[in-house]
């Protein structure tokens, strides 16, 4: 999900909610007053924008006259504005993308699998023009064969890579980031988000690919 320019909610841009919950992501509460002034308008025109932000989830209700940014506003935080592509481009982006899932999953290099993945936003509505890719990625770690676990399969990568790394977790890490830096290789055009988030059901989904064998991992 991208952020079109001329997109609005109760008559505002909503690269300027967009801009508005980032400010109040790190200073916490407002109010109806900090509506107001900030989007200038007066107070009829602040509680419809509460009330729509507070319907569309990007918003909850924290005190009487006090109001901070939902968990699920951090999707419309991190969003961007965007040019709107044909169709046949975001096939193209989308074949090349599903060609490196295989590529994932067939290597015996790469750790973990794609395992599921579901598409969502404007891309399974079938428009004639797409804002972006949004999918949501379920992970999980290989199959290492008995004996052995996936944490003694990273240790013998690492020492093997030469990569130093201070914690257990900043392997695991790593093992996530190399398969997610490749499945995204630099496109614009894809967002991943997690796949276990709620308000990825309040789309129109598509589950549009899923592992149903455990790939074995190369043990070096």
């Amino acid at each position: 999900m991208n952020i079109g320019t001329k997109e609005e909610l109760a008559g505002v841009r909503l690269m300027d909610i967009r801009d508005f919950l980032r400010e109040y992501w790190v200073k916490g509460d407002f109010s109806t007053s900090d509506i107001m002034d900030h989007f200038n308008v007066d107070e009829e025109n602040s509680c419809k924008i509460i009330e729509d932000l507070i319907e569309d989830g990007w918003v909850i209700q924290a005190e009487d006259d006090l109001f901070v940014p939902s968990d699920n506003a951090i999707y419309l935080i991190q969003d961007k504005a965007t040019k709107l592509v044909t169709r046949e481009k975001a096939e193209r982006c989308f074949n090349a993308f599903i060609k490196r899932v295989e590529e994932i999953n067939s290597n015996p290099y790469y750790l973990l699998y794609v395992k599921e993945i579901i598409s969502f936003g404007s891309f399974p509505s079938y428009a004639t023009m797409v804002d972006s890719l949004d999918l949501a990625i379920k992970y999980d770690y290989k199959d290492v064969g008995q004996g052995l676990d996936i944490l003694d399969v990273l240790v013998k990568r690492s020492n093997a890579s030469g990569v130093q790394f201070s914690t257990i977790y900043d392997k695991l890490d790593f093992a996530y980031q190399e398969v997610r830096l490749f499945l995204k290789n630099r496109s614009s055009l894809l967002n991943f988000h997690p796949f276990e988030h709620p308000t990825i059901r309040l789309w129109n989904i598509d589950c549009i690919y899923k592992c149903v064998k455990r790939p074995r991992v190369m043990i070096i």
